[in-house]
Parts: C-alpha cells; structure tokens; sequence
C-alpha cells in the first residue's frame, strides 16, 4: 500500500477532528473539503467513484426531499400544533401527575420515534419528532438537547427491527433471501431491550440537567395545565381530503409503499411522490418547498456518500475486514460497528453483506449479527446515520443548536454500550 491509500482516512480523521474541534463550523464545509481530499488520494479513480456515488445519492436525496416536505405538510404549522397536542396528552393524566416531565418526556418519544421509524423509516421519524420533541420541551420549560440527541439511535432502532424501509436491512434480505418477519422476530426483541436502555439513559441525562430548578414543580404544573386547557378549547380538527396534512399523510405512506420496490423503480416513484407534492403546493410556497432540505444539509449529505464510497474500496479497509471477521466470536458485530461508524450504514452494509454471507456459510445468526453491528456503528456519530444532517437541520430550524461534538459526547459512549449489549445477547444465545 502506498501513501496515498493512506489520504482518505486523514481526510475523514481531519473530518472529525474538525467538528469536534470547532462544533460552530457546521457540517458541510468541512465535509466537502474531506471528500475533495478523500478524492485526490486516487485521480483514476475519481470518474468510477463519482459514477457510483451519483444514483445511490439521487435516490436518498430526492427520497429525504419528499419525505421533508410530506412531514412539513403533516404538522402544517398554519394550523396549529395539532400533532403535539396529541402526543402531549399523556402529561396530564393523574396517575403520571408526580412523575418530572424531563423524565416523561424522553419516555414517551423514544418508543414513539421507534415505532414510527419501524413503520415508515428512520429518516422521515427523525424529520416528524425532531420539531415535536423541541416544541413539547420549550412548552414544558425542560432540556431540550437530550430527547432531540436521543432521536437518532431510536430511530436506528426501529429501522434495524423491520427488513422493509431500512437500506442496511433491504441489502441484507437480497444477499440471505429471509423474509421480513424472519428479520422482525429476531431483531426486535433485542432492539426492545435496547430501547428500555436508551430511555433510561436520556431521562436519566435530562433530568440530571433539569435538576436544579427550584421551582420546577410549580413551571410543570401551570405548563400541564396549559397545554390540558389548551387541547379543551381547541376544536375537533377535521382534515379534508384537499388539506396538506392529508395530502401529506397520503405521501408518507405512499413512499413507505415505494421502500418496498425493486431498487430499479424505487427512485422513479420517488420522483413522482415529490412531484404530486409540489404540485399540490400554492405557487408563493413552490421554491421553498423544492429546496426543503437546505443547502447546508444537501452538501453535507453529498460529501459524506463520496468519502463512504472512496474509503469503502481502500485496500486498508479491505485487509482490515479480512482479518477481522474471522472471529465468530462477536467478529462480525465489531467490524460492522468500525466500519459503519466509519463510513455510513449504508456504505457499511453494502460492502460487508457479501461477505459475511459467503464467510459464514449463509448463517441467519451471522445476518443478525451483521444487523446489530451496522445498527450500533450508526449511533455513534451524525456522519454515520443519513438521518444525521436531516436532525442537525430540524434543529436549526427549531432554533436549537445541536453540534457534531454534542451529539458525538453522547453518541460514541452509548453506541459502545449498544455494542457490549449486542455482544451479550450473541454469546447468550450461542452458549
């Protein structure tokens, strides 16, 4: 190997280093800067890599566009914080009357975020909770950051539990050939036991923040009865088939419908969703309903699919993987975690499906083990997960700032417990 097969990891190290470093410089200009650097390490390599990068890159784009723009027409702020209200309900119920809303809250969306994410996708659960957690927070007077941070290993969950909208799980169902409730009742009782220690993690971490408020129980009770007066004198919302939240909802479920097509006419559909969207929008809102990811995110999420794609066929990364995965003992497991921590679920799945397939002789265990791998690796950090720029956007629109370090304090400790976790229930049930 020579120096330059070297280049693209500085460069994603360099990455790093930056956004922990400066977590106020945002993620796109270092992110570019990486992959233009990623690039040069191989000048022949740059039209096949690029050739590569582009449809993978126009699907999740055009895919997280409409899906951007479905859950912006489903809250519809025009209307009211009609979705909120609803999943506020519960804080007024007398028997969780004494229980702190830093600790509520975190309770309540965690399972909410898993289970929308195993219906519909981790991207569009992450696009739908991110605004709700921030206004269901501000309205309580309660820490934000934890529940918005908490957001994305929920999500990793619940699209690691269903083989049907989540991209690691599509791979791995074409290379095994399982079907999708093989995939549902292996993975999400394990998922499950996550779960209870991630809502445990983040209302212990939200409430540890909130503690010292001296006049908490007197904010909380005026704020529950607020937002209880509040949903009486609201009247019945009725949604009309014309209404954007309708029209919303019937996209976000017709690009459910799309994740279950063939690759090949996945992209096609997308592109017809996003334009049935646009066209039902009023002609003052069209702009802005086109660009509805953002600049910042659109080049965020183009960088980081081209340093996955260059890193992912480096001959340091290949010899790394051959060795490791000769360990059946948490072997898998372990490499997935690097390597998707390294460069994206989806680039992670992608390059290990293969390979544990042929490695380990079509082993079902080896499937599931690949699975918790890629979904603890994609906990660890905002460039691991394509719902990663999705939040720091929600956020910024939310008016929270939410940084690479932030959620880097947070992600690399818990994606390591995650892993000890995985690592537990594959020796249990190998012994």
């Amino acid at each position: 190997m020579t120096y330059a097969d070297y280049l693209p990891f500085v460069a994603l190290l360099g990455l790093v280093i930056t956004l922990l470093a400066f977590p106020r410089a945002g993620l796109a200009k270092p992110a570019v800067i990486a992959a233009l650097l990623a690039l040069a390490a191989s000048p022949s390599q740059i039209a096949t890599v690029l050739g590569k990068v582009g449809p993978s890159l126009a699907g999740v784009l055009v895919m997280m566009s409409a899906v951007q723009l479905a859950v912006s027409m489903v809250l519809d702020e025009r209307d009211g914080d009609w979705l909120g209200a609803i999943v506020a309900r519960p804080l007024h119920a007398p028997w969780l009357a004494k229980m702190p809303a830093s600790v509520l809250v975190p309770c309540m969306l965690m399972p909410l975020t898993m289970a929308c994410a195993t219906v519909i996708h981790n991207i569009p659960a992450v696009a739908l909770f991110a605004p709700l957690s921030f206004s269901l927070c501000q309205r309580l007077g309660i820490p934000s950051v934890p529940s918005l941070v908490g957001l994305i290993p929920a999500s990793n969950l619940g699209g690691a539990s269903a083989a049907w909208g989540d991209t690691p799980a599509i791979l791995q169902r074409q290379v095994w050939g399982f079907d999708v409730s093989t995939f549902a009742v292996n993975m999400l009782p394990r998922n499950l036991l996550v779960l209870c220690m991630l809502t445990v993690v983040v209302a212990a971490w939200s409430f540890w923040i909130d503690r010292q408020n001296s006049r908490r129980w007197f904010i909380e009770a005026f704020a529950r009865m607020r937002i209880r007066d509040q949903q009486r004198a609201q009247p019945v919302h009725r949604v009309s088939l014309c209404s954007d939240q309708y029209l919303g909802g019937v996209g976000l479920v017709s690009l459910f419908a799309v994740q279950l097509m063939p690759p090949v006419y996945a992209l096609a559909a997308s592109m017809v969703v996003l334009a049935l969207l646009l066209a039902s929008r009023a002609s003052g809102d069209f702009v802005r309903c086109t660009f509805v990811l953002g600049d910042e995110a659109v080049l965020a999420i183009t960088a980081l699919f081209t340093i996955s794609a260059v890193i992912e066929h480096s001959p340091l990364l290949t010899v790394l993987v051959q060795e490791l995965l000769t360990n059946h003992n948490g072997g898998i497991e372990v490499v997935a975690y690097l390597i998707t921590s390294l460069i994206s679920a989806d680039g992670a799945a992608t390059m290990l499906a293969s390979i544990v397939h042929t490695k380990h002789d079509g082993s079902l265990e080896a499937a599931w083990s690949l699975a918790s791998g890629i979904c603890a690796g994609s906990t660890a950090l905002l460039t691991s997960a394509s719902a990663g720029p999705v939040l720091i956007e929600a956020a910024k629109r939310s008016g929270v700032s939410l940084s690479f370090r932030t959620y880097a304090g947070f992600g690399v400790p818990f994606s390591l417990l995650m892993l000890v976790g995985y690592l537990g229930l594959s020796m249990t049930k190998l012994a």
